[in-house]
């Protein structure tokens, strides 16, 4: 059965006894060291060359070891290629059930796409490598939030206050706004005239000559997620 789809028939216990067989130069040591009878090492040899179509193993008999043949070490080298494609599925499927592997939704707004996820991007590869980031930007921080409410978006950067909703939050950075007039304008002789009156120096604004803040908000991007 020398078919594309005739290879389907063979298993991993197929390749792990021709492997053996071709370590071992044996079909006893093979077998003692697979755990399986002699007899049943050479009938999964024989049981893959019908597969393949092809001799796998030269068997010279007597003394005289056991050698696979150019076919047999071709399919060989694939064996070892599945093998190794199998443990790092392997590895990967432990890596996602852990969540350290897998896609990651990140929603942003534009300052923050600009300002402040590359910086975290890189960083968060550096110890994730294999974790996905996908990243969608809204305008709107409520559409940012139905997003992760609805399952569509793993976490999201929002700005505070948050309204109410099923979510948890951290706080990442506060960003401060201050309040620049001219020394010559109305607002800065209207709180001088206020602090002369009331005796008290008012808050304190930034002029053109100094820039003092007047007020910080506490609006900065926080991330979000359900």
């Amino acid at each position: 059965m020398n078919t594309r789809n005739g290879f389907l028939g063979l298993e991993l216990r197929h390749l792990a006894a021709l492997e053996a067989v071709g370590r071992r130069h044996s079909f006893g040591r093979a077998a003692r060291e697979l755990g399986y009878t002699q007899s049943a090492v050479s009938q999964q040899i024989s049981h893959m060359e019908r597969i393949v179509g092809q001799r796998l193993v030269d068997r010279p008999g007597g003394p005289k070891p056991v050698e696979l043949t150019e076919a047999g070490r071709l399919l060989l080298r694939h064996a070892d290629a599945i093998v190794a494609q199998l443990d790092a599925a392997q590895a990967d499927m432990a890596a996602l059930a852990e969540g350290a592997a897998g896609p990651l939704r990140v929603g942003i707004l534009q300052s923050v796409g600009a300002r402040i996820l590359p910086a975290l991007l890189l960083r968060f590869r550096e110890e994730w490598p294999r974790v996905e980031v996908q990243v969608h930007e809204e305008a709107d921080v409520a559409e940012l939030l139905r997003l992760v409410e609805r399952g569509d978006l793993d976490l999201t950067f929002a700005e505070l206050p948050l309204p109410e909703g099923p979510f948890e939050s951290r706080e990442i950075l506060r960003d401060p706004y201050i309040l620049l007039v001219s020394a010559a304008s109305r607002c800065e002789r209207s709180r001088d005239s206020r602090s002369s009156a009331g005796g008290r120096r008012a808050s304190p604004t930034a002029s053109s000559g100094a820039t003092s803040p007047t007020s910080t908000s506490s609006s900065a991007p926080t991330t979000t997620e359900r």
